[in-house]
C-alpha cells in the first residue's frame, strides 16, 4: 500500500511538473510578446537611419527619410519623452528647406539654426543604428541615449518649423532690405504691425 502511494503521488508530481513547465512557457512568450511590441517603434526605425547614415548615394534616402520623419512621430505619439514641445509631426521637407538654406549660406543666423538642425537630425539616426535592440529597455522613455537624441532634435525642429517657412524667410529678406536702406512693403510694414500689437 505504501509503494502505491509513492508511485501515485510521483505521477501527481510529475503531472504537476509538466503543468508548470507548460505555464512557464506561456508565460515567457506573453512577456517576450509584450518586450517586442515596446520595442518595434524603435526597430522600425533602424533600417531606414542606416541607409541615411551609410548610404549617402542611395537614389531612395529622401524616401527613408521620409519613412524615418513619419515612423518618429509615431514613436512620439507613443511614448512620453518629456520635453517641453511634444512634437508629433516631423515635416521631412523642413529638412530640405534647413539643407537648400545652408548650400546658399544666406541669413547666418539662419544657417546656424538649420545646420543645428541637419546634425540633431544625423546624431539621432546615428543613435538609431547602434542601438543594442538586446540592451535596449522596453520602457524607450529610460533609455537616456535615445531620450537625449530625439528631445535634441524636437527642440531645434520647433525653431526651424516656424522659422524656416517660407513667409518668414520673405520677411527677414524685406527686413533686411529696409535696414540696407531700401524701402518697406505693405505686407511686411502689416506683419511688424501685428507682431507688435501682439508681443504682450
Amino acid at each position: 500500500q505504501w509503494t502505491r502511494f509513492c508511485e501515485q503521488f510521483r505521477a501527481e508530481v510529475t503531472v504537476l511538473d509538466r503543468a508548470y513547465g507548460n505555464f512557464e512557457k506561456l508565460a515567457l512568450g506573453v512577456v517576450s510578446g509584450l518586450i517586442g511590441t515596446a520595442l518595434a517603434p524603435v526597430q522600425r526605425m533602424t533600417g531606414p537611419s542606416g541607409v541615411i547614415t551609410h548610404r549617402f548615394d542611395d537614389p531612395f534616402r529622401e524616401v527613408q527619410t521620409a519613412v524615418l520623419c513619419q515612423r518618429l512621430g509615431l514613436l512620439k505619439r507613443q511614448v512620453n519623452f518629456g520635453g517641453p514641445h511634444n512634437l508629433v509631426h516631423f515635416d521631412p521637407g523642413l529638412l530640405v528647406k534647413a539643407r537648400r538654406l545652408v548650400q546658399m549660406g544666406a541669413y547666418s543666423e539662419l544657417c546656424n539654426l538649420a545646420e543645428r538642425m541637419l546634425l540633431k537630425f544625423d546624431e539621432l539616426c546615428k543613435v538609431l543604428v547602434d542601438i543594442k535592440i538586446d540592451h535596449i529597455r522596453p520602457e524607450l522613455a529610460e533609455n537616456t541615449e535615445l531620450r537625449t537624441a530625439v528631445l535634441g532634435l524636437e527642440e531645434v525642429w520647433a525653431e526651424c518649423q516656424f522659422l524656416l517657412q517660407q513667409e518668414a524667410l520673405d520677411f527677414i529678406r524685406d527686413l533686411l532690405d529696409f535696414l540696407r536702406g531700401g524701402g518697406l512693403d505693405e505686407f511686411p510694414r502689416w506683419q511688424l504691425r501685428v507682431g507688435l500689437l501682439t508681443s504682450d
